[in-house]
C-alpha cells in the first residue's frame, strides 16, 4: 500500500483513526500492529509470512541475549544478514523474492539485538509491542531507521494531544505535496529522458540535475509523511533530512542526507571497527568497509558499489586534506563544490536506471526537438530547487493562514494524484 493512494488515504487511514481513538489505550498497540500487518500484506501476502517468520525468530533469540551470549549474537546477525544478502541479489527464497523493505527492518532488529547484547535495552517480554516497533507502518517501508533505545518508552505509554495530531497532519500532508507535486513530475523527466535510445551530455546534465531533485523530494517526501503519521498516533520518529543540499561539504552532506542510515552504520559497524581512534591506515580501512557495505545496502549493482566508493574517496580525501583549506572558501564555492560533486555521485547512483548511455547519436537540439513536452515540466525543476533551500522557514506565519495553506495543499495533492498515475516511492526497492 502506498502513502500516496486513496485507499490509504481516504479509508486506511481514517478507520485507523478512529478505531484507534476510540479504543481503550490498552488495546491501541494491538490495533497499530494488526492495520501495520495489513499495510504491510497489501503487496504480497508471501512478504507478510516471510515477515512474520522474522519476527518470531528474532524474538526468541533476543530472549537469549540477556546473558550477553556472543554466540547468540552473532547468530542473530547471520540469520538477518543472510537472508538480505540472498534478496539484494535477487535469491528467491521459499518462492519470496525481494520482500519490499527488507533492508529498513533488517536493520532495526540488528540494532535491537545489538543494544540488547550491550546491555542498552532489556528484552521485550511482549511479542507484540517488539512486533509493533518493527512493522510499525509509517517507518516500515522506508524508514527512517528506528532504534528500540529510542521508541521503547513510546510503545509502552505515550501521550498522544490535539496538537500533536495536526501537527503530524501538517507534515502527511507536506510530505504528500512534496511526493506528488514535485518527486512524480521530476519523475516524468528522469524516466523520458533515460527512456531516449540515445543522448548527448547536455541530455545527461539535464538527467542527473532532475534525478538529484526527484530522489530528494521522494524520499524526503516520505519521511516527512512517517514522521507525521508517528506523531498522529502519539510517536516520535528521529528526523532523517536536513536540507541536505545547502551543505558546505561532502562530511556535512551526510551529516544532513538519510542521517537514520549514517548514524546507523557508525554506531553498528564505524565504532566497532575502532572509529577514527585507530591508526591512520586501519581507520581509512574502516572507512572503506563502511562505504562498501552503504553502496552494497542499497543493491548489489556495481553501480551501488561504485557510489559507495566515490564517497569513500571523497571523505577520506576531505578529512586528510581538503578540510581546513575547504573552511577558508568563500560559502558560495563551498556550496558549489559540495553540489557539483553530490550530483555526480547522484549520476553514478542512477546508471542503473539508464538502459544505454550513447552521447554520440543525437544533440541536445534533436533530443528537445522530440521530447518537446518536457518543457512543460521545468517549472517543477525550478520549483524544487528553490524548496532545496530554508528561505521559507524564516518566515513565521499565523498559525490559521499556515492551516489554510496546508490545507490548499492538500486539494492540489489529491487533484495531481488524479490527474497522475501512483508512483512507487524510489527507496522502497531497498
Amino acid at each position: 500500500m502506498l502513502f500516496n493512494s486513496f485507499t490509504f488515504i481516504f479509508i486506511f487511514l481514517p478507520l485507523l483513526i478512529v478505531l484507534y481513538f476510540v479504543c481503550p489505550n490498552k488495546y491501541r498497540n494491538i490495533i497499530l500492529l494488526i492495520f501495520s500487518l495489513i499495510f504491510y500484506a497489501w503487496g504480497s501476502v508471501k512478504n507478510l509470512l516471510f515477515i512474520l517468520i522474522s519476527l518470531f525468530i528474532n524474538y526468541l533469540l533476543s530472549l537469549f541475549l540477556k546473558k550477553k551470549n556472543k554466540y547468540v549474537l552473532i547468530i542473530s546477525i547471520l540469520f538477518n544478514v543472510i537472508f538480505l544478502v540472498l534478496f539484494k541479489f535477487d535469491v528467491s527464497v521459499f518462492g519470496i523474492s525481494k520482500p519490499i523493505g527488507i533492508s529498513f527492518y533488517t536493520f532495526q532488529i540488528i540494532s535491537y539485538l545489538v543494544d540488547l547484547y550491550r546491555k542498552k535495552v532489556k528484552p521485550s517480554r511482549n511479542i507484540f509491542n517488539f512486533s509493533l516497533y518493527v512493522t510499525f507502518f509509517p517507518q516500515l517501508i522506508a524508514g527512517p531507521i528506528v532504534r528500540y533505545i529510542d521508541i521503547e518508552k513510546q510503545i509502552e505509554k505515550r501521550k498522544v494531544s490535539f496538537d500533536k495530531f495536526t501537527d503530524g497532519l501538517r507534515n502527511f500532508i507536506i510530505g504528500l505535496g512534496l511526493k506528488v507535486i514535485l518527486a512524480d513530475n521530476l519523475y516524468i523527466i528522469v524516466h523520458q529522458i533515460s527512456s531516449y535510445y540515445s543522448m548527448d551530455i547536455y541530455s545527461f546534465v539535464l538527467y542527473t540535475l532532475a534525478f538529484t531533485l526527484e530522489i530528494y523530494y521522494d524520499f524526503y517526501g516520505y519521511s516527512k509523511m512517517a514522521i507525521g503519521l508517528g506523531k498522529m498516533f502519539g510517536f516520535d520518529l528521529p528526523t532523517n533530512f536536513n536540507y541536505p543540499y545547502i551543505s558546505l561539504s561532502i562530511e556535512d552532506f551526510w551529516r544532513r542526507w538519510h542521517i537514520s542510515l549514517s548514524n546507523w552504520f557508525k554506531d553498528y559497524v564505524y565504532i566497532p571497527l575502532g572509529g577514527n581512534r585507530v591508526s591512520k591506515f586501519r581507520w581509512i580501512i574502516n572507512m572503506l568497509v563502511v562505504w562498501l557495505l552503504t553502496g552494497f545496502w542499497h543493491g548489489a549493482n556495481l553501480n551501488f558499489v561504485i557510489w559507495g566508493l566515490y564517497y569513500f574517496i571523497l571523505l577520506v580525501l576531505e578529512k586528510l586534506f581538503l578540510r581546513d583549506k575547504i573552511n577558508k572558501w568563500p560559502k558560495l564555492i563551498r556550496w558549489i563544490y559540495s553540489f557539483l560533486l553530490i550530483n555526480i555521485g547522484w549520476a553514478i547512483f542512477g546508471l542503473a536506471d539508464l538502459n544505454s548511455l550513447n552521447f554520440v547519436k543525437t544533440s541536445f537540439i534533436d533530443f528537445i526537438r522530440n521530447n518537446y513536452n518536457l518543457i512543460n515540466y521545468l517549472p517543477y525543476m525550478v520549483i524544487s530547487y528553490i524548496f532545496m533551500f530554508p528561505i521559507f522557514d524564516k518566515f513565521k506565519l499565523n498559525t490559521l493562514i499556515k492551516d489554510l495553506f496546508i490545507f490548499i495543499l492538500f486539494i492540489i495533492s489529491i487533484l495531481f494524484l488524479i490527474s497522475n498515475s501512483y508512483h512507487p516511492f524510489l527507496y522502497f526497492r531497498f
